[in-house]
Parts: structure tokens; C-alpha cells; sequence
């Protein structure tokens, strides 16, 4: 693995190594200790990020590693009219991975310069690639597979980059997709267009139950109001209505922040796990960061 721009940079069975892998540190939290001694991470992020930055600086840490930040782009040449190429070029100069959160689509930057790997970890509307690969761990580790579960995404499917990636992996394990988007807040046509061609069984519905009562998981996203998107209050999931509709052996899962849409009446209910899901981040990105490190 060498650069990870989009979640199809990786095929399934480089997923399954990742997993493999994950579940391979948890299990000898130490395996990695020493991989990124005398190395440099950088993390460049133009958009604000918790997790996400800090679970990639917390494992390349945890791997004997040295981190470089720079957040905002009031904090960067950025701020100087320099161009995104010209300063991730300069970056990977003094860098032996960067990963990298921006406004754009990683398609349009050129990144044919620069001098170590680069990660997506967010690139505006677009992708999330490794917010998918912890989901996937997560799912595996929650139901002991991947193939043939029913997952249900409600929310801002227009704007939600989590949501893009995900769906972008459904045909590898034969994961069947029920959408309940918020009005105007629909999974973009060519998504759904490239769901279709891949033979993935995709239904869109209009309501809360009988979403709830098809999935094994169920995944809600904030509306991206950022990114222009408007208020959407009429899903909002809370205890009564999950136990009332949904199947026993649910889970909830949330990429984060939430917002509304989510209860806090869940949090400690046996059908949480986006708690967990989120403490799974730095763990498979330190199997992510260790693979790209051993080449």
C-alpha cells in the first residue's frame, strides 16, 4: 500500500489485510512499537477534524514515531495563496507519510511530486477512505463477517464523505443497502448509478420503521450544514423508537460528530457501538500507517 486517496485505491483483499491486521494489534498491542522510530508523519488538515487527526497522531506516536501538524489554513502557506500542490510537495519533503484533510476533490491535486505517501483522511463532499476501513473492522468485529449484512444509512447522503466511501465497498461482500435520506439530501445519481452497474440491492425508503426493522446496522449521519446543507429534524433516533422497531441483535454505528439526529438515550443501550466504532480509529489506522511503512 502506498498512497490511499479513494477507498477503490484498495482492493478486497488488501480490506481483509487491513482487518487481518487490526485485529492483529489489538491482540499484541506492542507488535509495532518501534516501526516508526526516526520517521515523520505529517498531519495537514484544512478542514476541522478530532478523531480523525487525532487517532492517525496517536498511533503513529504509539509506533515510536515524530509528528508534524498544521491545522487550519490560516495556519499555513494556504493562507498565502499557495497552492495545495505546491505545499503538500513541500511537506512530503520532511515527511515519511503525510495524511491529509482539504476542501477538494483529490482527483484535481497533483500529487505526482511528492516525496512519501499521502492519505486521504477527508477530501470535502468526496471520500473518506479510512473512516471506511475502521467501519468495515468494526462491522467484522461486531458480527464475526462482512458478507450478506443489511446496513441502513439515513441522514445527509449528499454531502456525507463517509457515506460515499462505504457504499463504494458494498459490492465486495455483498452488502445490501437501505437508504432513508433526508429531503434534497439524496445519495448523489452517480453513486446510485454505480451501485446499480455493480449489482448491489439497494432500496431507498421513506420511513423510520421499516428501516429500522431490515438492517443489522443502522447508520445516521449529521447534515452537512457547512457544506450548505439545510436542517433535516424528522429522523431523529432515539431509545423508545429503536426498541420498538428495531431487529434485537442491532447495532448503531455514527462516523461523528452527531448532532441531533442521534439520542443520547442510546449511548449506553446494548445497540451502541459508535463509541467503540470511534476507539477502533486509532488501531486500524495504525495498521494502516504500519503497512504503508513495511511497504
Amino acid at each position: 500500500m502506498r498512497n490511499l486517496l479513494s477507498i477503490d485505491n484498495i482492493s478486497k483483499s488488501e480490506i481483509l489485510s487491513v482487518i487481518d491486521k487490526t485485529y492483529s494489534l489489538v491482540n499484541v498491542s506492542n507488535a509495532v512499537a518501534d516501526l516508526a522510530k526516526g520517521k515523520v508523519l505529517t498531519t495537514f488538515f484544512m478542514e476541522p477534524s478530532t478523531r480523525t487527526r487525532l487517532s492517525f497522531e496517536a498511533a503513529f506516536a504509539k509506533m515510536s514515531g515524530s509528528i508534524l501538524s498544521v491545522t487550519g489554513k490560516e495556519t499555513s502557506a494556504i493562507a498565502k495563496k499557495e497552492s495545495l500542490s505546491d505545499s503538500l510537495r513541500v511537506i512530503s519533503s520532511y515527511s515519511d507519510v503525510m495524511v491529509a484533510r482539504i476542501d477538494a476533490d483529490f482527483t484535481n491535486v497533483d500529487i505526482s511530486n511528492l516525496e512519501c505517501p499521502i492519505i486521504n483522511a477527508g477530501d470535502g463532499a468526496c471520500e473518506h477512505p479510512t473512516q471506511t476501513l475502521l467501519d468495515l473492522f468494526s462491522m467484522h468485529e461486531c458480527f464475526g463477517r462482512l458478507e450478506k449484512l443489511k446496513l441502513g444509512l439515513m441522514g445527509d447522503l449528499l454531502y456525507g464523505r463517509t457515506v460515499h466511501s462505504l457504499v463504494k465497498v458494498a459490492h465486495l461482500f455483498d452488502i445490501e443497502l437501505y437508504l432513508l435520506p433526508c429531503n434534497n439530501l439524496e445519495l448523489p445519481t452517480q453513486y446510485m448509478n454505480d451501485l446499480n452497474t455493480k449489482g448491489v440491492n439497494v432500496t431507498v425508503l421513506n420511513n423510520m420503521k421499516d428501516l429500522l426493522a431490515n438492517v443489522d446496522i443502522l447508520y445516521p449521519t449529521r447534515v452537512q450544514q457547512e457544506r450548505g446543507a439545510l436542517s433535516c429534524d424528522t429522523n431523529i433516533i432515539n431509545l423508545d423508537v429503536v426498541t420498538k422497531y428495531g431487529q434485537d441483535h442491532l447495532k448503531i454505528f455514527h462516523p461523528l460528530p452527531r448532532n441531533l439526529e442521534l439520542s443520547q438515550d442510546l449511548d449506553n443501550s446494548k445497540y451502541s457501538y459508535y463509541f467503540k466504532q470511534a476507539k477502533n480509529g486509532l488501531v486500524v489506522r495504525q495498521a494502516i500507517l504500519s503497512m504503508i511503512l513495511e511497504g
